[in-house]
């Protein structure tokens, strides 16, 4: 085959046709150690792609539900309930959401996902709370896709919508997918 080159054209060509396992730093905060499966990035064209992995009954660490409606899932006693913050420059502007409910949360009937402007702990109420996706069905396999709030620099949270005893939780699979448009590659500029 040869030491063949690649041009800066063409290698940007490749990268936005896909890259997939590139991962970034702006990753789930300190409560979801262990219960985070996998957090990965993807680039496919314009859109770049953050999918995130959470096992909620994961049994090395005791994740809690809130103990009242949109107020963040996390680790019993911890400070940082947050999934990801979002970055503009790193994921694209906010275009939508998608979760896939990959094994039934037990517990709860409807979570959220939710934006909020700092870093809470489970069972706070989250500053500048925001839906992202409201009312995803957690008691049944299956999935729900929105378009709503997410700005440079704020933080992702999964939320009750439907729990109030503020149990742990023993079992529920989520895939969370945020779709980020680059802004750069869409300008009119």
């Amino acid at each position: 085959m040869g030491n063949r080159r690649l041009g800066a054209k063409r290698l940007d060509a490749m990268l936005k046709r896909g890259v997939t396992g590139k991962d970034t730093s702006y990753r789930a905060g300190s409560d979801w150690t262990g219960a985070l499966k996998s957090h990965k990035m993807f680039n496919d064209g314009v859109f770049i792609t953050t999918e995130i992995v959470v096992d909620l009954g994961y049994t090395g660490s005791d994740i809690v539900g809130a103990g009242s409606n949109d107020e963040p899932i996390g680790l019993s006693g911890g400070s940082q309930a947050y999934i990801m913050q979002w970055e503009d420059d790193i994921h694209g502007s906010f275009h939508m959401a998608e979760v896939y409910v990959i094994e039934v949360l037990n517990g709860s009937a409807a979570i959220s996902l939710a934006s909020g402007t700092d870093i809470e702990a489970a069972d706070d109420s989250i500053n500048g709370r925001a839906d992202i996706i409201a009312g995803v069905t957690s008691n049944a396999v299956g999935s729900a896709s929105g378009h709503g709030s997410l700005a440079d620099g704020e933080y992702v949270y999964i939320t009750e919508d439907a729990h109030s005893s503020g149990g742990s939780y023993t079992t529920g699979q989520l895939v969370i997918r945020l779709i980020g448009v680059k802004s750069s590659d869409v300008s009119a500029d």
